[in-house]
């Protein structure tokens, strides 16, 4: 006799897919430069206007952004680890 499918199984495999998916993606979204976005390259023409000089009448020097996270790209910069992996593993995040 055939027997129906346990609608709960299916979920909990649906869940455990996506979640591996998500993972799948993140773990990949650390070692490869996919994450450039509008805010990432200010910050990142800010780290250069702060390290290397800019004009004063540039955008990165008028950027209105804080400088905590420009800070912290321009301490990676300076110690030789201002990677993708190393900046992706700051922005991971607990959650209460």
């Amino acid at each position: 006799m055939l027997t129906q499918p346990n609608p709960f199984e299916r979920y909990q495999t649906i869940v455990k897919l996506a979640f591996f998916t998500i993972l799948a993606v993140y773990i990949v979204d650390c070692f490869t430069p996919l994450r450039l976005h509008v805010d990432t390259i200010r910050y990142y023409a800010i780290k250069d206007c702060i390290e290397f000089g800019c004009p004063a009448d540039s955008d990165a020097a008028t950027d209105y952004f804080p400088y905590g996270y420009t800070v912290l790209l321009l301490v990676f910069s300076k110690l030789g680890i201002l990677m993708q992996n190393a900046t992706a593993a700051c922005s991971v995040q607990k959650h209460p």
